[in-house]
C-alpha cells in the first residue's frame, strides 16, 4: 500500500516538475517575443523620430527657397517701378 502510494507520488512529482519546466520555457519564450517586440518599438520611434526631423529640415528648405523667391520677386516689382518712374520722368 504503502508503496504503492509512494509510486504515485514519484510519477506527481515527475509530472509536476515537467509542468514547472514546461512552464519556464513558456515565460523565457514570453521574455524573448517581449524583448523583440520592445526592439521593434525602438526602432520604429526611432524612424519616426528621423522621419519629423527629415521634414523639419525640408520645411525649412521650402521656407529658404520661399524667402529667396519673395526677395526676387520684391526687387522684380521695384525694377518695374524704377522703370516706370523713368519713362513717366521721360516722358514729361
Amino acid at each position: 500500500m504503502f508503496i504503492k502510494k509512494i509510486k504515485e507520488l514519484k510519477q506527481r512529482i515527475k509530472e509536476l516538475e515537467k509542468t514547472c519546466k514546461d512552464l519556464e520555457y513558456a515565460i523565457e519564450d514570453l521574455k524573448e517575443k517581449n524583448e523583440r517586440k520592445n526592439m521593434k518599438i525602438t526602432e520604429l520611434e526611432y524612424r519616426l523620430k528621423l522621419a519629423d526631423k527629415e521634414k523639419l529640415e525640408l520645411n525649412n528648405v521650402i521656407s529658404n527657397l520661399m524667402e529667396d523667391k519673395n526677395k526676387l520677386t520684391v526687387k522684380k516689382v521695384r525694377k518695374a517701378k524704377k522703370v516706370e518712374v523713368i519713362n513717366s520722368d521721360e516722358t514729361k
